[in-house]
């Protein structure tokens, strides 16, 4: 299963479409695909210092045991002050932490293939967020697929019921897919 998120939350998120049109590609190719909408989960903030809260709360485990099941992942991520949105770092902080998770910290992302994207109304695309994106998941243990796929003027890529709209961004984002599915397959 390919776990699916967005680093964009608002209802009109770019990444959020870009992601959810990722799980579509996924189920057109018979691959068992499971979008999830990360602000639904509402995360405390994580604080390591904080040794009150070292139990960790009942939707952070939800949300790992997700992690735990797949065997891929794609993320797709705004530029954020140039990197990640607050929302996927506290996320991503919070379901690798070795507070909460002190006997394999890092098990349900090691050695599984990881895909970035992004959608901008930029010029560039997110790149910058789309390469912190890339160290922060590579550092965790996951293999990063080198087709990183980031939209740039995105903004005229989607229709209005979410569909990429864009010829040439389509395939780019069905290269990305396959390599993906490609690698987790070989993974598992």
């Amino acid at each position: 299963m390919i776990l699916i998120l967005s680093g964009g939350v608002h209802k009109d998120s770019m990444n959020k479409k870009l992601a959810q049109h990722v799980e579509k590609i996924c189920h057109q190719l018979n691959a068992p695909a499971e979008f999830i909408d990360i602000s639904a989960y509402d995360l405390p903030l994580l604080d390591p210092s904080n040794k009150s809260a070292q139990k960790p709360p009942k939707n952070l485990l939800e949300l790992r045991e997700k992690f735990e099941r797949a065997n891929g992942f794609y993320i797709s991520t705004p530029e954020y002050n140039g990197g990640i949105t607050p929302i996927l770092s506290n996320l991503l902080n919070s379901v690798f932490n070795f507070v909460y998770f002190p006997k394999n910290t890092m098990a349900p992302i090691i050695n599984k293939p990881a895909l970035v994207g992004s959608a901008s109304p930029s010029i560039y695309g997110a790149l910058q967020a789309c390469m912190t994106l890339k160290s922060q998941l590579s550092h965790m243990g996951a293999i990063i697929c080198p087709h990183a796929v980031s939209l740039s003027k995105a903004n005229d890529m989607f229709d209005n019921e979410g569909n990429l709209s864009n010829a040439e961004a389509e395939k780019r984002l069905m290269q990305g897919v396959n390599v993906l599915l490609k690698l987790s397959n070989m993974v598992f």
